[in-house]
């Protein structure tokens, strides 16, 4: 009993405070994550209401205060003779568990049935997914998706509130998205492409953010795609999400489960194959590259208002699939964009390495066409290029007129003159990227400075837990938020967590799992704050880093909050080295340019050490060849010796025959230090395109 009032009054000081701080708190979200505590919460709220009014910042209060309601009787499902199958029956007015089940149904699968409702004492409702089936590996699979959705908190994503087995019966608790799925609003179907990619952007971060946390959907389509009453997308049924290893790609004995019309040519190849070779062959084909092959089934539905492979019976419809012959979208609909049509196409090639290489990469794919800029599905001509800058920067491109006037003046006899003069037309060559890499450098800098002042804001939250003594448990139910909150939404870290002034873990972001010795002091940036005092938030950005949970390369942004006296913490966020951090690398490599980013490795995390056997000075963790998932290369640079001293000199030597590690040919290159951080800028032109362009001309 004093462990649930503990509880009780631990859940009420988190709900005032986070008023008192001027959040907006969803009421009927609080209740359906605490189902134990949900009745005395609501009467505490109501009583809070009668005395004072109701609260500020506090929503659905007059869909969730009610009187509390009289209890029915029991159970909702009867057991079939036949064995191992639980018959879904109408449930108006039965109570299972603190659950009041309101009317049949609202849909039932191959395991689970789904019903709408009513927290007990409460105007909460939620939708219960109970399992249909009684089988070992059916209940398997159900925890399975329990675990695979309750550890994704994303907007764009249905919240798992609670789970339990009552009865026998294993269940859990979502939010009840009203709207109906995707599948119902056909009219959405060949809408207006402005919204079809605004609808779509959401989902694809959404599957991305689970992505990034391991979990692999393998069932996209439609009728998962629920949308609220504000037309909001949010993905659902996680029921045949699988776990990826740290390869990517995951070992399952149900490698071919999927809906068909929606299923990846590689996996329809895989269940023609005999059981036990599909599981051998399951985790090289079963990678994130499926769920962005649905992704982009869903996307030709809705440009289109059709399905893009055709067939009446299964045999058909796989052959269809795997035929890879589709009708081009603007065959159908010929208003459809040139680009849009074409990121939809890259999302259907039927080899998975040719498709786009993460869902991130294709949102900002997605993102790139809302604000009419080139889109790496698409190669434009340089006319096209041209006509869309001078619609984003007018002001500019009449300045760039003019001096492209004067250039064009200036260059009569340029060719002749290259041809004697080959030293300098490579010093020429080595201005421009010196030039070019400077310029990046401040828009690599502007990108960092958003994910810098999103851990600053929070810094200031964390300043406000009393330095004295321990941290309450209210301090930490807060601290916990707070992280958690780092870890979603736009600009969103793959890892937060809090170091005190020995290095080690207090409190880290949920699903990062720390080393087993909590310890990270002999860090760069731990090593960075240690001996410093609080410098008015600075943010250091620090070395590229291998992590010894994970083995993903890591970008940390760091920032020390004094605690009094010399205690302070270390509060720190990462964000995964394959994010290109929206850099268009893939465009700027255009015309034989490679933009790439480089930076020296943190040696105190080397856990294979890769670093340590290698005489490399320096990590590439961007370029255009580098695919998500990939790790980062070594590279040895040679280092200016004035870039120790001079922040604005080049940070590397120049360089007319620099040979990448990751294409072939000799390259001009110029550099430049991101202001600030210890990540520099290569701009690299292939010296033998221009060249033999300008000598055969």
């Amino acid at each position: 009993m004093k462990d649930s009032q503990t509880r009780l009054d631990q859940l009420i000081a988190e709900l005032l405070l986070r008023l008192e701080r001027g959040e907006q708190v969803s009421l009927e979200d609080f209740l359906a994550r605490h189902p134990a505590e949900a009745l005395e919460l609501h009467r505490f709220v109501q009583d809070l209401s009668l005395l004072n009014g109701r609260p500020a910042g506090l929503t659905d209060c007059d869909a969730t205060l009610i009187d509390p309601a009289g209890v029915a009787a029991l159970s909702v499902s009867e057991c079939d003779a036949g064995g191992g199958v639980l018959q879904a029956v109408p449930a108006t007015g039965q109570v299972f568990d603190r659950y009041e089940l309101l009317g049949s149904p609202l849909g039932t699968g191959g395991m689970g049935v789904v019903y709408r409702a009513r927290l007990l004492g409460t105007g909460v409702q939620v939708a219960l997914k109970q399992l249909r089936r009684t089988e070992a590996t059916e209940q398997r699979m159900f925890l399975a998706e329990i675990d695979a959705a309750a550890g994704l908190r994303h907007p764009n994503i249905v919240p798992v509130y609670h789970a339990g087995e009552t009865d026998g019966l294993l269940w859990y608790t979502m939010a009840l998205i009203s709207g109906g799925s995707l599948t119902e609003r056909r009219e959405l179907f060949g809408g207006p492409v402005g919204l079809v990619v605004e609808l779509m952007l959401k989902v694809v971060q959404a599957v991305h953010f689970a992505h990034q946390r391991r979990v692999l959907h393998r069932d996209l389509k439609p009728s998962n795609i629920l949308l609220d009453e504000d037309g909001e997308p949010h993905v659902a049924d996680f029921g045949l999400a699988v776990r990826l290893s740290e390869a990517g790609g995951v070992a399952t004995d149900h490698p071919t489960a999927g809906s068909l019309p929606w299923l990846a040519p590689e996996i329809v190849e895989l269940s023609r194959l005999p059981p036990f070779e599909r599981r051998q062959r399951s985790e090289a084909v079963l990678t994130t590259a499926v769920d962005v092959w649905s992704l982009g089934v869903v996307l030709y539905e809705l440009l289109t208002g059709e399905r893009p492979f055709g067939g009446t019976t299964y045999r058909e419809l796989a052959g269809a699939i795997l035929s890879g012959e589709l009708r081009r979208p603007r065959l159908i609909r010929p208003d459809i964009p040139r680009d849009l049509e074409a990121i939809c196409l890259q999302c259907l090639q039927r080899e998975p390495g040719q498709r786009y290489e993460s869902a991130a990469a294709l949102a900002r794919d997605l993102e790139r066409w809302q604000r009419d800029e080139p889109v790496r599905a698409r190669r434009t001509g340089p006319t096209e290029r041209l006509l869309r800058w001078c619609r984003r920067a007018p002001a500019m491109a009449a300045v760039s007129t003019a001096m492209l006037v004067l250039l064009v003046v200036m260059s009569a006899g340029y060719v002749g003159l290259v041809l004697r003069l080959r030293p300098t037309v490579l010093q020429s060559m080595q201005e421009q990227t010196r030039y070019l890499s400077g310029h990046l450098a401040g828009l690599v800098k502007e990108k960092l400075s958003t994910y810098s002042q999103r851990l600053r804001e929070r810094a200031e939250l964390l300043r406000t837990i009393p330095p004295e003594g321990t941290v309450s448990a209210e301090d930490g139910v807060r601290i916990q938020q707070w992280l958690d909150g780092m870890v979603t939404g736009p600009e969103a870290f793959q890892n937060a967590f809090l170091l005190n002034s020995q290095g080690r873990i207090q409190w880290s972001s949920k699903g990062f799992e720390p080393p087993s010795d909590g310890q990270y002091s002999e860090r760069d940036y731990f090593d960075y704050w240690k001996n410093r005092a609080d410098n008015s938030g600075e943010v250091y950005v620090g070395r590229v880093y291998e992590s010894s949970v994970d083995h993903f390369g890591k970008l940390p942004f760091s920032i020390r909050i004094p605690r009094g006296g010399e205690d302070f913490w270390v509060f720190s966020a990462s964000i995964l080295t394959d994010a290109d951090l929206d850099l268009e690398t893939g465009s700027l490599s255009a015309g034989g340019n490679t933009v790439c980013l480089v930076a020296e490795p943190d040696l105190s995390s080397d856990p294979e050490g890769r670093f340590a056997a290698s005489d490399a000075t320096h990590v590439i963790f961007v370029h255009p060849k580098l695919k998500s998932g990939e790790r980062s290369v070594l590279v040895n640079l040679p280092v200016n010796p004035e870039g120790e001293q001079d922040a604005d000199a080049a940070p590397f030597l120049p360089m007319t025959d620099y040979r990448d590690p990751l294409q072939s040919g000799e390259w001009v290159v110029g550099s430049a230090r991101v202001p600030g951080t210890g990540i520099s800028i290569l701009v690299q032109r292939n010296q033998d395109t221009d060249l033999l362009w300008i000598e055969g001309s």
